[in-house]
């Protein structure tokens, strides 16, 4: 009998907060991956409000999933959250993200840059 594997991308969504939406991408983001990624920051987007994208659980993203990122910025505020020790810390920077977007290095920093408080 074989197990499942593991799906290659977990997206969680909170929405608790009416200030802001925090959006948790854990696994790895590529080609296949990218469109539900897509769709799902389309979806938090759409209310209105500040997103905050927790990348720190984030293994692993390709080209396609910066673009996806890029977009996301031109659709709304976006905070990205990426821990200065994060494989993809370096990445994100030299992709040139903090240009399009605000970076924190923690999802406390993010909704205190809001002017949020993070979810209990």
């Amino acid at each position: 009998m074989t197990r499942d594997a593991e799906p290659a991308l977990t997206i969680r969504t909170d929405l608790r907060d009416a200030d802001h939406a925090t959006v948790t991408i854990i696994g790895e983001v590529d080609l296949e991956t990218a469109p539900e990624l897509e769709r799902r920051l389309v979806e938090v987007a759409e209310r209105g409000t500040p997103v905050i994208i927790d990348l720190g659980q984030c293994a692993y993203m390709d080209s396609s999933g910066f673009r996806t990122l890029d977009r996301a910025a031109a659709l709304g505020r976006v905070v990205l959250v990426v821990a200065p020790d994060a494989i993809l810390s370096r990445v994100v920077r030299l992709a040139g993200l903090g240009e399009l977007m605000q970076i924190c290095d923690d999802v406390a920093g993010a909704s205190a840059f809001l002017g949020t408080a993070p979810p209990s």
